[in-house]
C-alpha cells in the first residue's frame, strides 16, 4: 500500500517493528495494518483534534509492551476500521490480513443495530467481547487495551457528564474484567484514571487529599525519599546479595534490573482507609513497596535472607530490623496465580513500613500481565497457552456457565434476544464483581464467590461426594450441605460406613 508516512506516524511504526524486525513475514504485516490504518483514518479528528489514528496505534503499543504476538499488533491497528470506515469490511481484513486477524477485530467492534438504544448496543457489545474470551484470549486483551488508551486520553470529552459515564463503566466492568484475567498493570491504570475522573469532575476531595498527603509525608520528604532511592537506584541490593551468596546469579550488577519500587495507587489507598476506618495514609501497611526480581524461586528465599541478615556498616544493628508481617504465595499461590514473598519491616529511624516483594522474572511478568504474560512476541501459538491460563482462573466456570445458557437461550428462541442480552449482561457483571473466599477442601483449595454453601461448592468440584455417603466437618465441628461457608474455612470429608462408624479420608489441617 502506497501510504506517505510523517515523521511522527514512521516512529511510531519503527517503534511497533522493533520486536518482530527478525521476522520478515511479521514485519512486513505489521507494516501493512499500520499503513492500512492510517489510510483508513486519513482525515479523521478525534473530540482533542488529534488525528484519529494515533488512537489505534497506541493501543497497540500498549499490546507490544506486553510482548504481543504480530496478529494482535494488526488487529489493534485496526480494531476501529470495521466500525467506522466505509467500504472496510470482515472479508476485506480477512482477505489482507487472515481470519485470526478478522475475528479479533470482529470481536471488539461495536454492536450496531437499528431501532436499538446506546444501552441496548453497549450491552450487547460487551456481551460480544467477553463471550469471545472463551474462543480467543486475545480479542479482550485489546478490548482492555482500547479502554485504557480511551482513559488516558478521556479529557478529550469536554463534556464532565460524558467523563464520569465512562469513568463508572470502567471501574463497574472494565477494572474487574482486568482483575479476573490477571492483568493487574491494566487494571490499576484503568482503575487509578477513573478514580481521578470521578473525584475531580464530581467535585469530591479524596483524591486532592490522598495526593497533597503523600506528597508531603513521602514524596517531598528527603529523608524517606533518600532511603528508597539508596535501595532502588544504588549497587546496595546487588551488593547485599552478593555478600551473603557469592554464588547468587544477576541478569546484571545494575540495580534497576533487580529492585523496583512503587507507591500503593490512590483509589487502592482510598479504598483501604474506607475498608477498614483508617484515618492516615501511614497506617497502611503496604504503601510502600519493594520488588526484588530474580531469575530462581531458590533467589527469592536467598534474597529474603540476605536482606534480613543485612546489618548497619560498622554495626552489629540489622539495617531494616526484624519482620513484623511473612506472607509466602510462591510454596502457596494465590488462587489468580500470582506468587510472590511479602515481608514487611519497619524502619524506626523514619517511622515507616516497607515491604518487600520477591519474585521471579516470570513470576513479574506473570503479575503485571495476566492471561497476556503466554505471548512471547512471535510464539507460534499463544492462544492455546492462553486458553490454559484461562481454565485454571476462578473465573472461567462462571464465564462457561453464562456463556451456555446464553448460547441455548439463543438457540431455543424461546426468550426475547434482548431479554437473553440483558441477563447474560447482569450475570457476568455480577459475577466479576462479587466478593470472593478461599476454601479448603480435600486438600484442594478453592475460590468461590461469598455467600456459597458447601453444597453449591460440591455440586461444581465434587458431585460424586453429594451421595456417596460423604459428611463433612468445618474447622472440626460438623457442617450441613446448606450450610454457607466462611473464608478461610477448612472442610474435612469423612465417608459414613454402614454401620454408622466413619472413615477418615483426609486429615484435617489448621490454618
Amino acid at each position: 500500500m502506497n501510504v506517505e508516512l510523517t515523521s511522527e506516524l514512521q516512529e511510531a511504526l519503527d517503534e511497533l517493528l522493533l520486536h518482530h524486525s527478525e521476522f520478515s513475514h511479521y514485519k512486513t504485516m505489521i507494516t501493512k495494518a499500520f499503513k492500512f490504518a492510517v489510510k483508513a483514518h486519513e482525515g479523521v479528528k478525534r473530540k482533542s483534534g488529534e488525528d484519529y489514528v494515533m488512537h489505534p496505534i497506541r493501543v497497540a503499543k500498549i499490546l507490544d509492551e506486553m510482548k504481543s504476538d504480530y496478529k494482535n499488533i494488526c488487529a489493534a491497528l485496526l480494531h476501529d476500521t470495521i466500525e467506522d470506515v466505509e467500504g472496510v469490511t470482515y472479508d476485506l481484513i480477512a482477505t489482507e490480513f487472515g481470519t485470526d486477524v478478522a475475528n479479533r477485530v470482529d470481536d471488539v467492534t461495536k454492536f450496531s443495530l437499528n431501532g436499538a438504544t446506546k444501552e441496548d448496543e453497549l450491552i450487547r457489545t460487551i456481551n460480544k467481547a467477553v463471550r469471545s474470551i472463551l474462543k480467543d484470549p486475545s480479542s479482550i486483551c485489546i478490548k482492555l487495551a482500547d479502554r485504557l488508551d480511551n482513559m488516558r486520553t478521556i479529557y478529550g470529552h469536554k463534556d464532565p457528564q460524558k467523563r464520569i459515564m465512562i469513568a463508572e463503566q470502567t471501574l463497574k466492568f472494565y477494572v474487574p474484567l482486568a482483575g479476573m484475567l490477571s492483568m493487574y498493570a491494566i487494571k490499576e491504570d484503568l482503575e487509578e484514571k477513573a478514580f481521578e475522573v470521578i473525584q475531580k469532575d464530581k467535585g469530591l476531595l479524596e483524591y486532592e487529599t490522598l495526593k497533597k498527603e503523600r506528597k508531603e509525608k513521602y514524596e517531598d520528604n528527603d529523608k524517606v525519599m533518600g532511603f528508597i532511592g539508596k535501595i532502588t537506584q544504588t549497587d546496595i541490593i546487588p551488593k547485599i546479595l552478593k555478600d551473603y551468596d557469592p554464588k547468587f546469579k544477576l541478569v546484571s550488577s545494575n540495580a534497576s534490573k533487580h529492585v523496583e519500587f512503587k507507591f500503593k495507587s490512590f483509589s487502592q489507598i482510598n479504598e483501604k482507609m474506607k475498608n477498614l476506618k483508617l484515618e492516615s495514609m501511614n497506617e497502611i501497611h503496604d504503601l510502600i513497596k519493594i520488588r526484588i526480581n530474580t531469575n530462581s524461586v531458590e533467589d527469592c528465599y536467598r534474597a529474603m535472607r540476605a536482606i534480613e541478615s543485612y546489618k548497619q556498616e560498622g554495626t552489629n544493628t540489622l539495617f531494616f530490623g526484624k519482620p513484623f508481617y511473612y506472607k509466602d504465595y510462591i510454596s502457596k499461590p494465590a488462587f489468580n496465580g500470582y506468587q510472590s514473598i511479602h515481608v514487611r519491616y519497619k524502619v524506626k529511624s523514619l517511622n515507616i513500613i516497607v515491604q518487600f516483594e520477591y519474585r521471579t522474572f516470570q513470576m513479574r511478568n506473570k503479575a503485571i500481565n495476566g492471561i497476556a504474560s503466554c505471548w512471547n512476541y512471535d510464539h507460534n501459538d499463544a492462544t492455546t497457552k492462553m486458553k490454559e491460563f484461562l481454565y485454571k482462573l476462578p473465573f472461567y466456570e462462571d464465564l462457561l456457565e453464562l456463556c451456555n445458557k446464553y448460547d441455548n437461550d439463543t438457540m431455543s428462541k424461546k426468550k426475547d434476544q434482548k431479554l437473553i442480552e440483558e441477563e447474560l449482561y447482569q450475570g457476568l457483571e455480577k459475577k466479576i464483581s462479587a466478593k470472593r473466599i478461599k476454601i479448603e477442601l480435600d486438600k484442594q483449595y478453592y475460590q468461590v464467590y461469598n455467600g456459597c454453601t458447601l453444597i453449591e461448592l460440591l455440586s461444581r468440584k465434587h458431585p460424586e461426594y453429594i451421595n456417596d455417603g460423604s459428611v463433612f466437618e468445618r474447622n472440626g465441628l460438623y457442617i450441613k450441605p446448606t450450610d454457607t461457608l466462611n473464608d478461610e474455612d477448612v472442610i474435612s470429608r469423612y465417608i459414613q460406613e454402614k454401620d454408622n462408624s466413619f472413615q477418615r479420608t483426609m486429615t484435617r489441617r489448621d490454618i
